[in-house]
């Protein structure tokens, strides 16, 4: 069986965006495995923007075959209603599988005769209204997925569920579950103090690691640290992940804060960099209001590193009893979690090996392998 893995991803986004990190892991997976022949395919239209190079940063041709169309758009692919006209996607593409895969539901063609997966994974613009995401990529894939009804593969059960209440036209025998991994290669205790000194951090310190978003809850992260600084004179919150317009107003306030000199900023951070930290730190937190899986609730707890998370959405899917889990919509409920951690050496010391029982359960191997198992039924129409 050949499987065609939609690679342009690659050609659009760089590694630190969380989609095309599950893509890279879980495609590297595949193709290590080697259990099926598999094609990354991609558009460069008339091979103006070098996208089999910027492909090349991440994969080998030596490794996977790579399927380049060059006489059409990806834009036309994904939006133009006529594009195909009654032909197949090999036809007109020139990309041939017996099954494709798409790695976000947010970019898949119209109606198509082929067999197809596709990864759902998260219907949160749509479903959290609250938060002023624009749902309108989900609701054109909802519509698209309703036509033509390819497989559909979330990253947990949670997930799947609101698949099936979204799409009722969907069984629970077409919506598989699937959970992420974590790369061993990189995430893995161990402490660089070089890397600490570079970043200004000295002492005993709280971990924030999330883009400074309303969904991350970097504002009321930083609202349960005044809550408890003044019990803890040392200890230091730090704070890492890309900026957007939402965070400007929450750095103003560290900045006019009196606790400013407690607490260090970052922006995204390498994967050494992110080792160090979550290796280092009393605890990661990890209060998202909504989230589809939750890679670093896994990463921190490969690194060693007890975890705060919220008891909302897939998060308590994935952490099980291996965190404290607080209600991200109070603000005492994350402070209390705050001070029982420093507290406490043993409950440290307890949700570290909770941690390393917990991630037992996930790798990219078992995700690809389980994916195998979706294309081989997929492929033979079961």
């Amino acid at each position: 069986m050949r499987g065609a893995l939609n690679a342009q991803w690659f050609c659009d986004y760089k590694l630190p965006h969380g989609i095309a990190v599950f893509t890279y892991n879980l495609y590297k997976a595949l193709i290590r495995r080697n259990k099926n022949k598999y094609t990354l395919f991609f558009f460069d239209y008339g091979k103006e923007r070098g996208n089999r190079e910027k492909l090349k940063q991440y994969f080998s041709e030596d490794e996977v075959e790579f399927s380049e169309c060059n006489t059409i758009s990806y834009m036309d692919v994904l939006n133009s209603p006529n594009v195909f006209d009654g032909k197949t996607y090999a036809e007109v593409t020139g990309i041939h599988g017996d099954v494709y895969f798409s790695n976000s539901h947010t970019k898949i063609p119209p109606k198509m005769k082929e067999k197809w997966v596709v990864t759902v994974h998260d219907f949160i613009p749509l479903l959290y209204k609250e938060l002023g995401l624009s749902p309108a990529s989900d609701i054109k894939a909802i519509k698209l997925m309703k036509q033509w009804k390819p497989h559909i593969v979330t990253d947990s059960e949670y997930i799947k569920q609101d698949v099936l209440k979204v799409i009722p036209e969907y069984n629970e025998t077409e919506v598989t579950a699937i959970g992420l991994g974590y790369n061993a290669n990189t995430h893995y205790h161990e402490v660089n103090q070089a890397i600490l000194d570079e970043l200004q951090i000295n002492g005993e310190y709280l971990l924030f690691f999330s883009p400074f978003e309303k969904r991350k809850n970097s504002t009321m992260t930083f609202e349960a640290f005044n809550m408890i600084a003044n019990k803890f004179p040392n200890l230091k919150l730090v704070m890492t992940g890309g900026f957007s317009n939402e965070a400007l107003e929450t750095i103003a306030r560290i900045c006019r804060s009196k606790l400013r000199e407690r607490i260090i900023v970052t922006s995204i951070v390498s994967d050494d960099e992110k080792r160090t930290l979550m290796s280092g730190a009393l605890a990661t937190l990890y209060p998202s209001l909504c989230e589809g899986f939750g890679l670093p609730i896994i990463e921190a707890q490969a690194c060693g590193c007890p975890v705060i998370t919220s008891n909302t959405t897939s998060m308590p899917e994935v952490a099980g009893c291996s965190a404290l889990l607080i209600d991200p919509s109070n603000v005492n409920s994350l402070a209390t979690a705050m001070e029982r951690i420093v507290l406490s050496k043993y409950l440290q010391e307890n949700l570290i090996r909770k941690g390393y029982e917990n991630i037992k359960r996930y790798s990219w191997d078992l995700a690809a392998e389980k994916m195998e198992e979706v294309f081989e039924r997929v492929y033979r129409g079961l």
